[in-house]
């Protein structure tokens, strides 16, 4: 359901280990996560 390829789906550890690392790098921002999944 996410526009990122190469993750675990949505909701698990890893998904959210991810974006904690592409939070860092300034790729994506973990608050935007949610939305990109519901939509």
């Amino acid at each position: 359901m996410t526009a990122r390829s190469g993750l675990p789906p949505a909701g698990t550890r890893a998904h959210r280990e991810a974006d904690h690392r592409d939070n860092q790098k300034g790729r994506h921002r973990v608050h935007t996560r949610h939305q990109r999944c519901i939509s």
